[in-house]
């Protein structure tokens, strides 16, 4: 399923905002988690009321800042919230969590519980004053605008929620999927870095392997290594340098450039930051415990 960020794009959703505004007669909307709305219905779904309020500044605002306290109020609570905005319509929002994590929230709204009276109309008109509009035009908005008793508000309560239990189905598979290809990829690495650590390798060639751009492959290597791409290759030419040093006669500089090392001075550097020790000293000491740093625990059984 992708990146929940842009879960709105996904055609599946947009084919269930269709059914639902043809069955509903009212807009079906995804929340990102950083508040954006209208990422799937569009405005031109909207109410006419709803629509000319949103065309303009003040009612913009208005109803943006209306709209993060609901956020607010069902993201904190994680409970569904349904409440009457400054138009008089009523808005159901349905806050969506996987493992406590916030992925965004179902909104479907616009419509009324019960007729408009003329008090209520007299108060939506003094509220949306700034649109200039008469409580005449305010009580036609309201009398074409779709109406639901207590128990079909529950009920699409409960059609939100069978949607969003689909989204967090989908959600996980795909978290648990992209971890699969994640760590596939990461073992790729290592095993390139395993068949090729003789040869010049940068972080770019590691990172077309694996199809991934150059940042991200590193941040899920060193998050499933502990160590960089780099420090393994360093560390790994290390290991069969010891293996060198224990069982050739090869003299150091050698050593260094038949795992890879440009130089002589690289290599010992390299040698001493992972060992803790020259190679020379190593040479000398064969059965000396070499390679004890816990980032490098994982080489010390590697090709003996």
């Amino acid at each position: 399923m992708g990146s929940i960020s842009d879960l709105s794009k996904k055609k599946l959703l947009h084919l269930y905002h269709s059914a639902f505004f043809k069955l509903c007669h009212i807009p079906l909307d995804w929340i990102q988690p950083d508040d954006k709305t209208f990422s799937v219905c569009g405005q031109d779904h909207c109410n006419p009321l709803c629509f000319k309020i949103m065309s303009s500044i003040e009612g913009s605002k208005m109803c943006a800042r209306q709209t993060r306290q609901r956020l607010q109020e069902t993201r904190n609570t994680g409970k569904p919230l349904m409440n009457r905005c400054h138009a008089g319509f009523y808005d159901l929002v349905l806050p969506i969590f996987d493992h406590g994590e916030y992925l965004g929230a179902l909104c479907a709204g616009q419509f009324r519980l019960s007729k408009c009276s003329g008090k209520e109309v007299d108060e939506i008109a003094e509220n949306l004053s700034f649109l200039n509009i008469t409580p005449d035009e305010i009580a036609a908005y309201h009398k074409n605008t779709r109406r639901f008793t207590r128990e079909e508000a529950e009920g699409l309560q409960e059609l939100l929620q069978l949607i969003a239990d689909f989204i967090c189905d989908s959600y996980g598979k795909s978290k648990f999927l992209a971890s699969i290809t994640n760590s596939s990829q990461v073992e790729k690495v290592e095993s390139y870095i395993k068949t090729h650590y003789t040869q010049e390798l940068t972080i770019g060639k590691l990172a077309r392997i694996t199809g991934m751009s150059a940042s991200y492959m590193i941040h899920q290597f060193t998050s499933e290594n502990g160590i960089s791409p780099m420090q393994y290759l360093a560390t790994y030419r290390v290991v069969q340098a010891i293996e060198l040093l224990r069982k050739s006669k090869l003299d150091v500089y050698e050593i260094a450039l038949a795992v890879g090392f440009r130089n002589v001075c690289s290599f010992n550097r390299a040698f001493r930051k992972i060992t803790g020790v020259t190679p020379s000293f190593c040479r000398r000491n064969p059965a000396v415990a070499l390679l004890d740093h816990k980032e490098h625990k994982k080489f010390k059984d590697i090709d003996r």
